[in-house]
């Protein structure tokens, strides 16, 4: 509701044809999905939030169903404002996204979770592009799920040999994908 009316305030105001908003929030939660009441973790429900974007050369109304990080909102903003585009930037303009639902966008998405449980530090990756999620911990126990057949992530694919094996390449690709040195990297001290 309120969204709707920064909106239509946006649209009666002077600034309704150079003014972009976007929506979104920095995590998901689990609400008792997979036994677990949070949000440190990197299953699907914990990392899926809302991205919407409105304001001039964004279509109205439509859904994307790429796969998409926060990471791109920056390089988005800053095509949409006809401004150059930052070199040092990781993510992406969604510009051709927000423009073509049908669009093939083959970048993964990859998040991150460190945590320190009793002085130990454990830190683990996942990629998700298209259906499919992959996660990797740094005991370098796997996960993988396909959303199209398991959006739920009940079965992890990675954890039955059989299943491993059949798609070892898919993981491996994925695995790639990750930054490396995420698992090597020393811990800062907070001083």
């Amino acid at each position: 509701h309120y969204v709707g009316e920064v909106l239509d305030a946006l649209a009666a105001s002077e600034y309704a044809d150079n003014t972009v908003i976007v929506l979104f929030s920095d995590h998901g939660y689990h609400l008792g999905e997979k036994n677990t009441f949070q949000k440190q973790n990197l299953w699907e429900p914990a990392n899926r939030v809302p991205l919407i974007f409105a304001g001039p050369g964004v279509p109205a109304g439509e859904i994307r169903e790429q796969t998409v990080g926060l990471i791109d909102i920056y390089p988005t903003l800053l095509d949409l404002a006809g401004l150059p585009a930052n070199p040092v930037n990781e993510g992406r303009s969604l510009g051709d996204v927000l423009s073509n639902a049908d669009l093939a966008w083959d970048y993964p998405t990859i998040s991150q979770w460190r945590r320190e449980i009793d002085g130990e530090e454990y830190r683990s990756q996942s990629v998700q592009s298209g259906p499919w999620r992959y996660t990797l911990y740094g005991d370098g126990s796997e996960e993988l799920y396909n959303h199209g057949d398991d959006p739920n992530e009940w079965t992890n694919l990675a954890a039955d040999p059989a299943t491993a094996e059949r798609f070892r390449e898919r993981m491996d690709a994925m695995k790639a994908q990750m930054r490396g040195e995420y698992f090597t990297m020393e811990r800062r001290k907070s001083e």
